[in-house]
């Protein structure tokens, strides 16, 4: 039986799997037995519990449980996509990504994680007299670095810079090698966000963590160095002569023709500088800056990935730090709302906006004629829901071009997701037993039944939990489905949802949650949709069960074609199969590699995957991840 040998899909993925029958995907929902006494934590794609000695461990995307028993008690300590327990002088790393603890044994006495500046790391250090040992959430490895003189460490969310006396070195959270700087007398003036750097005579020396590089540019004088976000893709540098820009995505140096002087305004990936009328904004992501003239002095409105300039008297321009260029502008008089990737534009005298400007098409788009003047508006950093006054709801997503309608009866109780800083792309209708939300990411509505008022709703980036007493369901943006598990309709200890995971702890039981489907894809953010930006290291993450024959399947276009083992969610016209392997016995393989550069300057080319799963005469096709290349 030919199983799919030819690289396009197309007919071949109905022939390769005809006369098999549909097997269910990995569970969403997985239960671990826990006592009452026990602490659950919940961080991006996984969940901890500590029982006594045993710390059980969840992975969203192998979708199982693992645990290590500690001969001390052990202390946890979380960042972004990982978290180490220290067992006395041996420390276990754990990352969802391999869904399993790996150790490393130490043999100072003094050997102790070092604390992070920020909980949002995408890597941990135990440093171990001279040598420094990396845990890295991304592979789940852990790495040595073995130094001759005690290393001096500076660490932020993606790199972490080690002068050991003699040299500077960085590390990168996706590439796990050692980078010598080795410029004589360069000292470290910090790692933010992606970026590290050092300052010897006259050099600055700044690091990409994508690039995995350093990169040189020479100053007058020490710089001031300034940055927008604690999360942040890029660095300001003012040498007193000029001001210049380096980028974490890119690896590059920019110096603006501003006078030194001018008012520059950061935010995670754009910044706006001010020199008189002549204002330029800068995009981290791509490392370069456009220019415009206002008619008089600009007011500057940023937020993460855009900022909306008003010129007095004209109107408003917004600049996209996702194309790096200006806006068409919107001319009036309006109050200007941000979030990380929109804006809203309000008329005097009105309550509902009237214009919404999205970051990722840096266009914008009207609100329905429908709604008038004063309906009832929510906002997410990805999405808007205006109540139209004749009943129902419209959503609108950063990433369309138009407004889709929900017939939803009542007047609803909404919930918009948080996360700071105004990352959360959730939003939740209740009335009565009927629950929906609009999905940014298929610009669609979604909707599930409750069992009357809910006891509890939590949203947050990707995925909203709703706990109605005698169950527990869950929606995520990623998989684009509801989800519910029963759970004990007393004594609920604990539940909580985060990033694209979720929990409810009800007393004899943990209930997680996985908003990841069988299929995840990690890039420069791990937040909303896993965009990547070209030239960065990206990787993709398939589990399924042990054993199983798997394919792993991309395309430009999306589909949504029934078949026996469920819906084909890439064109079958035009998709590539990009691998094909048994599935190991850890239930996930993770394949990594570089984004190349698009010349002709691609933008918001969404990649869209899918993985297919055999187990003898069992099928089916898991969810689908969306990449969008910026």
């Amino acid at each position: 039986m030919s199983r799919l040998v030819t690289g396009f899909l197309g007919i071949a993925l109905v022939g390769a799997i005809l006369g098999l029958r549909l097997e269910a995907q990995l569970p969403d929902w997985s239960s671990n037995p826990a006592s009452s006494s026990s602490t659950v934590k919940l961080e991006e794609s996984l969940a901890y519990v500590i029982d006594g000695n045993r710390v059980n461990a969840y992975s969203a995307i192998t979708h199982g449980w693992t645990a290590v028993f500690t001969t001390m008690t052990p202390t946890v300590t979380l960042a972004n996509e990982s978290f180490i327990v220290k067992d006395g002088a041996l420390f276990w790393g754990y990352s969802p990504h391999t869904g399993a603890f790996a150790p490393v044994y130490t043999f100072s006495a003094t050997a102790n994680v070092v604390p992070n500046v920020s909980p949002q790391t995408w890597h941990q250090v135990v440093v171990d007299g001279y040598d420094v040992h990396v845990f890295f959430a991304l592979s789940g490895h852990w790495q040595t670095y073995s130094f001759s003189a005690p290393p001096a460490l500076t660490i932020g969310r993606f790199c972490l810079l080690i002068d050991d006396g003699s040299d500077i070195y960085a590390i990168s959270s996706y590439n796990e090698s050692l980078r010598r700087l080795g410029v004589p007398g360069a000292t470290v003036t910090g790692a933010d966000g992606n970026v590290g750097h050092a300052y010897a005579s006259g050099i600055l020396c700044c690091f990409s963590a994508a690039k995995n590089a350093w990169a040189k540019i020479g100053v007058a004088n020490q710089p001031m160095i300034t940055t927008g976000n604690t999360q942040n893709g890029f660095i300001a540098i003012n040498d007193g002569v000029a001001i210049s820009f380096f980028s974490g995505h890119t690896g590059s140096f920019v110096t603006l023709p501003a006078a030194p002087t001018a008012t520059p305004y950061l935010q995670r990936q754009v910044a706006i500088v001010v020199d008189g009328n002549t204002v330029y904004g800068y995009s981290g992501l791509k490392g370069s800056y456009s220019t415009m003239v206002a008619g008089s002095a600009p007011n500057v409105m940023l937020d993460q990935y855009h900022a909306v300039i008003e010129d007095p008297g004209f109107g408003y321009v917004a600049y996209s730090g996702v194309v790096g260029a200006f806006s068409a502008p919107l001319v009036g008089s309006y109050q200007i709302g941000t979030q990380a990737w929109l804006a809203t534009a309000t008329p005097a005298g009105w309550t509902t906006p009237s214009d919404f400007y999205s970051a990722l098409t840096n266009s914008w788009l009207l609100a329905p004629t429908s709604v008038g003047m004063n309906a009832a508006t929510w906002v997410t950093a990805l999405s808007v829901v205006i109540e139209d006054p004749a009943g129902g709801l419209w959503g609108w997503s950063a990433r369309g071009s138009s407004w889709v309608f929900e017939a939803f009866p009542g007047t609803p109780t909404v919930t918009v997701g948080t996360n700071p800083p105004k990352t959360a792309g959730t939003i939740l209708a209740q009335s009565g037993s009927m629950v929906t939300t609009f999905n940014p990411r298929t610009e669609s509505w979604r909707q599930t039944t409750i069992a009357g008022a809910p006891s509890y709703v939590r949203g947050h980036t990707s995925v909203i939990l709703v706990v109605d007493g005698g169950f527990a369901h869950a929606f995520s943006n990623l998989t684009d489905a509801w989800s519910a598990t029963p759970i004990s309709a007393t004594g609920v200890l604990g539940q909580g949802a985060q990033v694209h995971s979720g929990f409810v702890f009800d007393g004899s039981q943990v209930h997680a949650y996985s908003g990841l489907g069988q299929i995840a894809s990690w890039g420069e953010f791990p937040d909303h949709w896993r965009n990547v930006t070209q030239g960065q290291r990206f990787g993709i993450d398939l589990a399924a069960e042990p054993g199983a024959d798997c394919y792993l399947l991309f395309s430009l276009v999306p589909a949504n074609v029934p078949t026996p083992w469920g819906p084909l969610l890439v064109d079958p016209a035009t998709a590539i199969q990009a691998a094909h392997f048994l599935m190991p016995p850890a239930g996930v393989v993770t394949f990594t590699f570089q984004v190349p550069y698009l010349p002709f300057g691609v933008v918001g080319v969404p990649v869209y995957w899918q993985g297919v799963a055999i187990n003898g005469m069992s099928a089916y096709l898991t969810n689908s991840a969306t990449s969008i290349i910026l």
